[in-house]
């Protein structure tokens, strides 16, 4: 597996992992927003995106590359959106729990995206040692996962929402439950899991 930082020159494999439903194009951009409708998401996400796609030139533009593109083969593999806690809007309510200096030396996992077919091959747990290197060798204190609790994964209505991790992969990658939880729109329990890194 081989890891690149999303990149100008990297957008048509970005959005082959992360447009590929066939009506929408979501641009891994919901973290982004600090608060979105989920009818004005679904209609940002219809045709090109192009709201979402913005959001995300605008990253980068500003010079943050909000995480990392996997390859195998020359071939994209897989995406794990990571960066500061501060710079993800989403994240608002764990920047203000850390403060401006601990919300700038945390670094907090937001998304996963699996090639279709490499799915459930363990590409996931894979991709988090990696981004766990790379996240120590850009010097932050420490590393958050905020996946929804198995008991939300296990519900019809809440399946679906595997694309921000499972907490069993961050917990075999070292990574402790806080007891903290991450605020959601639906308030289903999403406990926020950290890994001290220095």
């Amino acid at each position: 597996m081989e890891l690149h930082p999303l990149s100008l020159d990297r957008l048509d494999d970005f959005r082959s992992l992360t447009c590929f439903d066939p009506d929408g194009s979501c641009w891994c951009a919901i973290n982004h927003y600090a608060s979105i409708a989920m009818d004005e998401w679904d209609a940002r996400c219809t045709g090109e995106g192009l709201e979402n796609k913005a959001q995300i030139l605008n990253c980068l533009a500003r010079g943050f590359s909000p995480g990392y593109l996997a390859y195998d083969g020359g071939q994209p593999l897989a995406w794990c959106s990571v960066g500061a806690v501060a710079e993800f809007p989403i994240l608002a309510s764990r920047a203000q729990q850390l403060g401006d200096g601990g919300s700038r030396a945390t670094a907090g996992i937001v998304c996963f995206s699996i090639r279709g077919d490499r799915r459930r091959t363990g590409v996931m747990r894979g991709l988090l040692r990696e981004v766990i290197g790379r996240v120590r060798d850009a010097g932050f204190q420490a590393l958050e996962g905020y996946p929804y609790a198995e008991a939300v994964l296990a519900r019809p209505d809440g399946a679906h929402l595997n694309w921000v991790g499972y907490p069993s992969v961050f917990r075999e990658a070292g990574f402790v439950d806080t007891g903290l939880q991450l605020e959601n729109r639906r308030n289903w329990e999403r406990p926020v899991m950290r890994l001290e890194l220095r």
